[in-house]
């Protein structure tokens, strides 16, 4: 990342502190997808980023899923503290294990959910 792309990434993290704190859910929404981005645009692989923000598109449903769950903002701005450091002091191995956690973590709080939200739907049907 340049010095540019990396006092961006963090200033956005910053934002993003100040509205997880006031549980701002669609301005976390939208700072985590400009996060996310800047992290994309960051690396400087355009086949790693094209890859990525068509995965993002296609889970797109089951994260809004994930975003019904207030924790997860906490949550989600801790994990970005670990990988945004990581990232900011050139620890690609650091960067890379908060990447994997902050990815499996959604994934379960995704899966936890929608098991939730089909056992409510037996029970009511």
């Amino acid at each position: 990342m340049t010095q540019l792309e990396r006092a961006s990434l963090k200033n956005l993290h910053a934002e993003a502190a100040t509205v997880a704190r006031a549980e701002q859910e669609e301005r976390y929404d939208e700072l985590n997808t400009r996060l996310h981005q800047a992290i994309y645009d960051g690396a400087h692989n355009p086949s790693i980023a094209s890859v990525t923000e068509n995965f993002r598109q296609r889970i797109m449903p089951f994260r809004a899923v994930a975003g019904t769950a207030r924790h997860r903002i906490h949550e989600s701005h801790d994990e970005h503290e670990a990988l945004v450091t990581a990232i900011l002091d050139g620890d690609a191995a650091a960067a890379h294990a908060a990447m994997r956690h902050h990815v499996a973590t959604s994934s379960l709080t995704v899966l936890d959910l929608l098991s939730e939200r089909m056992a409510q739907s037996k029970r009511a049907g």
